[in-house]
C-alpha cells in the first residue's frame, strides 16, 4: 500500500489522475463512435482494397489521438505544464505508425495468402509475438517521439531495447491487462451469445480496430434490451470499460517511469 501511495504521489495521480481519467473515457468513446461508423460503410462496400486503405486510416487517426493522450500522460507525470504543439511530431509519428501497423497488417494477410504448412506455422507463432509487443513498443515509440527524436526506425529500436530492459515491469503490467480484457470478453461473449475463433491474421486487425475498453458496451448498447443476458452483458461491459480506464491511467503512468528509468525490478 505504501508503494502505491508513493507511486500515485510520485506520477501526479493524485493530482490530475481524474482530469487523465475523463479525457481517455471521452477518447475512447469518440474512437467507437468513429470506428463503427466507418467499418460499417467499408462492410457494405465489401471491397478488400477499399477496407484495408481504411484500415491504415483509421489506425492513423486513432493513433495520432493515442500520442496525444501519451504526450498529456508523460507531461502529467513530469509535472510540465506547457501546451505541446503537435506539428513537428506528426512526421516522425506517420512514419512509426505505418511501420509499426504494417507489421500486424501485412502479417494477417500473409495468413490469408500462405498455403505452405511450416511456413503458416512459423508465421502463426510470430504474429502472436507481434501483436504481444506492438502495445508497449508503441507507447515507448510515442514516449521518445516527445522527447525529440525523429528517426523512425531509431524510435522502434529504442523502444524494443526499452521494453526488453525493463521486461519484468513491461509484461507482468501488460498480462494483467490482457488477461482481464480477455476474460471479461469470454463472459460478455457467453452472455451474448456471440463467438469468436482465436486466429492470429483476425486477432492482429482487431488488436488495432477494437481494442478499447468501451468497444464491447459500445456494440452491445443497440440489442441492450433485447433480453436479460443482453442487459446484463451491457452492464458488465459499462462497468467493465469504466474499471480498464481507471487501470489504464496507472498503467501509462507506469510505463512513463519505466520510460524515464524510475523504476527498477
Amino acid at each position: 500500500m505504501k508503494i502505491i501511495k508513493e507511486f500515485i504521489r510520485f506520477t501526479n495521480i493524485d493530482k490530475e489522475g481524474k482530469q487523465l481519467f475523463i479525457i481517455l473515457c471521452i477518447a475512447s468513446l469518440l474512437y467507437c463512435a468513429m470506428e463503427s461508423v466507418l467499418m460499417n460503410m467499408v462492410y457494405q462496400i465489401g471491397n478488400t482494397t477499399v477496407y484495408f486503405v481504411a484500415l491504415y486510416g483509421i489506425v492513423l487517426c486513432s493513433g495520432y489521438g493515442f500520442m496525444m493522450l501519451l504526450f498529456q500522460f508523460l507531461q502529467s507525470k513530469r509535472g510540465i505544464k506547457e501546451k505541446v504543439v503537435m506539428k513537428p511530431y506528426i512526421l516522425p509519428y506517420v512514419k512509426v505508425q505505418l511501420i509499426l501497423s504494417s507489421i500486424l497488417i501485412g502479417g494477417s494477410y500473409g495468413l490469408y495468402a500462405l498455403h505452405t504448412y511450416w511456413l503458416y506455422s512459423i508465421l502463426n507463432a510470430v504474429l502472436f509475438l507481434c501483436i504481444l509487443f506492438y502495445f508497449p513498443i508503441q507507447i515507448f515509440s510515442m514516449f521518445s517521439i516527445y522527447d525529440g527524436h525523429r528517426n523512425s526506425i531509431r524510435i522502434i529500436y529504442h523502444a524494443f531495447y526499452k521494453m526488453m530492459k525493463h521486461y519484468r515491469s513491461v509484461f507482468y503490467s501488460y498480462i494483467c491487462l490482457l488477461l482481464l480484457g480477455y476474460g471479461c470478453s469470454c463472459v460478455l461473449m457467453g452472455l451474448s451469445g456471440i463467438g469468436y475463433i482465436i486466429n492470429p491474421a483476425i486477432l492482429a486487425t482487431d488488436f488495432l480496430l477494437r481494442s478499447n475498453p468501451f468497444m464491447l458496451f459500445f456494440e452491445l448498447f443497440a440489442t441492450m434490451f433485447g433480453s436479460t443476458s443482453l442487459l446484463i452483458a451491457s452492464c458488465i461491459a459499462l462497468v467493465y470499460g469504466i474499471f480498464m480506464h481507471i487501470l489504464l491511467v496507472f498503467y501509462f503512468m507506469l510505463m512513463g517511469c519505466i520510460y524515464d528509468e524510475d523504476v527498477h525490478v
